[in-house]
């Protein structure tokens, strides 16, 4: 089944240092995904409740109490009495003890029969109650798991009529129980609004505002089409365990060219810390199409002409990369230009080369963007081993 979606842009009221974290992080909003066996074992546990019937809590009559309350009835009416007082009173009490006691009984089974009666229609109703919500949730399950074209196709009109970007996008949705994936093309606007600006404080003038530097710009653009595509394959897992992988497919406005194709696979995906990890540092584990170049330390992605873009993608499909039913390598479209270090290696290049410029550019925005690993030109790599070759 195809669907197509166009989420018109947000104002999200947010200044540029609140916009710039969620233009970057849309990915660390993403609902909990569980791997396949969390929902089986659900079923497997789902049990259909049963109601509690209620004791009667009224204590049925004894003899004895109804003879101590005639007593201090017969003190009562005797009281005046001088003569034969004991005789006269034990006499009332003996000549209706059985009379008053066995009222007294029926009065108490009549009150039971109807608690009981009352707890026969509170138990078939309530159980009526339990076994539509049982079976409910059943079917529910069943759906998640099975991933039936409807249900899946219904829960993500419900996704995408929810969502709010501070961007215009425009996206196509295909999936199919059969092939277990979701295939989504992108459209994304010329520019996502990364603000130019951000919120800075000095310790004599206190909050001000500073122009960002090109290559801030530059990776949190980057950053931003990254952590989109982590954000979809997300809410796509979300909607069903059959969907076992979503690919994602952005384009510039008029698709006349890429800038990136990936594709997740489910239970890795849910193994993710997405609080913690780099989209820009992760993408690389994922089978992916993408040109990046390190631009004055910032990652940008370099646009690809739609003929060869698809023609990468098909590439692929054709090679048995994609839609594996195992874990596999990484196989890009091209050998990768760019590497990933920690900052500590990173540092360790830098104070050992003399021309360091682009490393140490790489360092200070990472830095500034509470980062713990920079991306840097693939030749580091070779440099970076070398290094502790020889040390």
């Amino acid at each position: 089944m195809k669907s197509t979606y166009t989420i018109l842009r947000t104002d999200l009221g947010l200044k540029p240092n609140a916009l710039t974290k969620k233009l970057t992080g849309l990915h660390k909003e993403i609902p909990e995904i569980r791997p396949s066996i969390y929902y089986e074992n659900l079923l497997t546990q789902l049990g259909q409740k049963k109601y509690s019937r209620k004791g009667f809590g009224l204590v049925g009559p004894k003899k004895e109490e109804v003879k101590a309350l005639l007593e201090e009835e017969a003190k009562i009416v005797f009281e005046s009495e001088t003569k034969d007082k004991d005789r006269k009173v034990a006499d009332y009490i003996a000549t209706r003890l059985d009379s008053a006691f066995n009222d007294r009984l029926k009065q108490w089974l009549r009150l039971a029969d109807f608690f009981e009666k009352l707890e026969d229609y509170n138990e078939t109703k309530q159980n009526q109650v339990y076994l539509e919500a049982y079976l409910e949730e059943k079917s529910k399950l069943e759906k998640h798991i099975s991933g039936e074209d409807g249900y899946v196709m219904a829960a993500v009109d419900s996704i995408f009529s929810d969502m709010k970007l501070p961007y215009d996008l425009n996206v196509s949705v295909d999936y199919t129980k059969r092939n277990r994936c979701v295939a989504l093309d992108v459209e994304l606007p010329f520019d996502l609004g990364v603000p130019a600006i951000k919120e800075v404080y000095l310790v004599r003038s206190g909050s001000t505002y500073k122009d960002k530097l090109q290559r801030e710009i530059t990776q949190e653009t980057t950053d931003s089409i990254l952590s989109l595509a982590y954000y979809l394959a997300g809410q796509m897992f979300s909607v069903s365990v059959n969907v076992c992988y979503v690919q994602v497919c952005i384009w510039k406005t008029g698709r006349s060219e890429g800038q990136l194709w990936v594709e997740f696979e489910r239970d890795r995906f849910a193994a993710l810390n997405l609080n913690r990890i780099a989209p820009d540092a992760d993408i690389y584990n994922w089978t992916h199409v993408m040109n990046e170049k390190m631009v004055r330390g910032a990652m940008r992605l370099e646009p690809i002409r739609s003929a060869t873009f698809l023609s990468s993608i098909k590439n692929l499909e054709n090679d048995g990369v994609t839609r594996s039913n195992f874990i596999r390598p990484t196989k890009p479209m091209q050998k990768p230009t760019t590497c990933v270090l920690t900052i500590d290696d990173a540092k360790l290049i830098r104070d050992n080369i003399a021309d360091n410029q682009e490393i140490n550019e790489a360092i200070e925005l990472a830095d500034s963007q509470g980062k713990q690993s920079v991306a840097l030109p693939i030749k580091y790599e070779k440099i970076l081993s070398e290094l502790k070759r020889t040390n």
